[in-house]
């Protein structure tokens, strides 16, 4: 079953779009990832999952139910979504890949090549034995 689906959605700001026609659906037990530039749209995109912003056009529907689409704006405390950003949810006595490994199951060791593969993936690989508030909050 499907938890969330969003569907074409887009959202400006003024005359700058930030999102131009999301799509995607997430079943149970599938986590999702956005990854992306300081600025390309991942936070306003989340901010319209929880009914923090309004798309300018596009459909978000959770659990099977019409949450945000033309007509349709449920609010915020009606949806059960919560938001909690990187600050808050990184360990700040753990590096990037211990952070990474708190994730998975099992221990860092055991995850090491696919914590490598990971950063690599988001061209973070070189900050694996950092902490968070030794790099940025885009990183």
């Amino acid at each position: 079953m499907q938890i969330l689906s969003c569907a074409a959605v887009t959202k400006s700001f003024g005359d700058r779009p930030i999102l131009q026609g999301i799509s995607f659906d997430l079943a149970e037990q599938e986590f999702v990832c956005l990854l992306g530039a300081s600025g390309c749209g991942k936070t306003t995109l989340l901010r319209i999952i929880a009914g923090r912003e309004t798309p300018d056009t596009g459909r978000v529907t959770l659990n099977g139910r019409s949450v945000s689409e033309p007509g349709v704006m449920v609010p915020p405390q009606d949806r059960g979504i919560g938001l909690v950003f990187q600050d808050v949810a990184l360990f700040p006595n753990m590096t990037v890949s211990q952070n990474i490994a708190f994730g998975l199951r099992g221990s860092t060791r055991r995850h090491a090549k696919r914590i490598d593969k990971l950063l690599e993936l988001i061209d973070l690989e070189r900050f694996h034995n950092l902490y968070p508030f030794e790099i940025s909050g885009g990183q």
